[in-house]
């Protein structure tokens, strides 16, 4: 599925959500996007940042050009703390 995908320049969209226990990201072009929404609970949670420095690594993949973070855990201000720890691992 990854190939076709790559082969239509369509990129995956990774995603943290509850009741989703798959918790990589997957990169299958040049692109990759992944999307925090708050895990264990939707939209509240803040990420630690031993699994946001794990898909930091997974989405700057050697042939990522270009990486797309979304952070939707905004009902508090996980989103901003989370945010601004990705920030720090990309300087």
């Amino acid at each position: 599925m990854q190939d076709e995908l790559l082969k239509s320049n369509i990129a995956f969209c990774g995603v943290s959500f509850p009741k989703i226990t798959y918790d990589d990201a997957v990169v299958n072009g040049l692109l990759s996007y992944y999307r925090f929404l708050g895990v264990p609970k939707l939209f509240y949670s803040e990420y630690e940042e031993s699994f946001l420095g794990k898909i930091f690594k997974q989405v700057n993949a050697e042939h990522v050009e270009s990486a797309y973070l979304y952070f939707n855990n905004t009902a508090s201000v996980a989103a901003l703390k989370n945010a601004r720890f990705m920030q720090s691992l990309h300087t």
